[in-house]
């Protein structure tokens, strides 16, 4: 399935779905709109790749800056409790991320 054959006439039978549309609705760029009728899911699966590479980059900076808060000798409980939350917040969406990626990915 990753042959430039198959990948060629993929885009074609995309290419000739849209071009007959087209004639009816006059608008967007066909080249791009078949490619992502073709490659949607390749696409969707390099953005949750990306979203779980930047989670997994945040994630230190994030308990590099809670580690730095706790050896404060004033403590202000707002950004304690931000902290945590960003902390939260970037590994659920690390997680979800990887499994959408995996899943996608099979």
């Amino acid at each position: 399935e990753d042959e430039a054959n198959i990948a060629y006439q993929k885009f074609n039978n995309a290419w000739e779905v849209l071009k007959a549309k087209k004639e009816f609705e006059n608008r967007g760029n066909l080249v791009v709109k078949a490619l992502t009728k073709v490659y949607l899911k390749s696409i969707y699966v390099g953005i949750l790749a990306l979203i779980k590479t930047l989670a997994t980059v945040v994630s230190p900076l994030v308990l590099y800056a809670f580690v730095n808060y706790s050896n404060q000798q004033k403590e202000n409980l707002h950004e304690g409790l931000f902290l945590v939350g960003c902390m939260i917040v970037v590994k659920v969406v690390e997680s979800i991320s990887q499994r959408h990626w995996f899943f996608y990915a099979r």
